[in-house]
């Protein structure tokens, strides 16, 4: 079979893999992009294995990327969710003191929520906290109707179909498990595009990327993996290398 020549492979087809070649597609559209997924479907592990809560940003401390990122990307999941027909529920949460050596905490996390941007947040007394929920018992709670709850695996589906649909290819039965770094070549002048080559029972991706671009965040194994052979650097560098992939495909 033919090799399969791409831009960009991203391995994993979580949700993370999958909004990061969302990203670039939309960035670059006609960039040649591959998502390897080792499962025999996308979102099998944590994306799909969570209790599915679209939080509103009120644990981070005010200022940081998590409050803001927190915050734009609640506001942002809605949006796309009901862009793409995924149903949510809204259907608010209760942060709870229950003695009074929780209130100072509390107090803390109310703060943080209101400096963070966070709408429509409450203090609320006992009297509110059972009408909300007959069970809850405590002295005061922060009510943050904001927060809900959406199935993050229709959330990845519909960002396949969109990456799908914009050229990119998402192949599933694809598991790395083996990298090999076969050579090292330094090249003068801005260009970051280094070869790489990964293989799978029937077929080769060929990857221009260096390898100073991680894509994503690698489950534990791919983390030991990727480390022996290309450690993560934060910063540009003009060497690249050839990377040998060996992937075990599932029809």
């Amino acid at each position: 079979m033919a090799d399969a020549r791409y831009d960009v492979v991203v391995i994993g087809a979580g949700i993370l893999g999958l909004a990061a070649a969302r990203e670039i597609l939309a960035r670059r559209p006609g960039t040649r992009v591959a998502v390897l997924e080792k499962e025999a479907s996308i979102a099998g592990h944590q994306t799909g294995r969570n209790s599915g809560v679209i939080h509103t940003g009120i644990y981070y401390a005010p200022g940081s990327l998590k409050a803001r990122l927190c915050v734009a990307g609640s506001r942002a999941l809605y949006e796309y969710s009901e862009r793409h027909g995924i149903p949510t529920e809204r259907c608010g949460k209760l942060i709870v003191a229950v003695d009074e050596a929780e209130l100072p905490g509390l107090e803390t996390l109310y703060r943080r929520g209101f400096e963070n941007g966070v709408a429509g947040l409450e203090m609320v007394g006992p009297d509110r906290i059972r009408e909300l929920e007959p069970h809850g018992v405590g002295l005061r709670a922060i009510l943050s109707p904001g927060t809900g709850i959406v199935d993050f695996s229709r959330v990845a589906a519909a960002m396949a179909a969109e990456i799908t649909a914009a050229g990119a290819d998402v192949l599933t039965g694809h598991e790395v498990d083996r990298l090999e770094d076969r050579v090292g070549i330094e090249r003068p002048g801005p260009s970051d595009v280094g070869p790489n080559l990964l293989e799978t029972g029937d077929r080769h991706l060929r990857s221009e990327l260096p390898r100073n671009r991680p894509a994503g965040l690698p489950t534990p194994d791919d983390a030991k993996v990727l480390l022996e052979v290309a450690p993560i650097d934060l910063f540009p560098q003009t060497y690249h290398t050839e990377v040998v992939c060996t992937l075990r495909h599932s029809p």
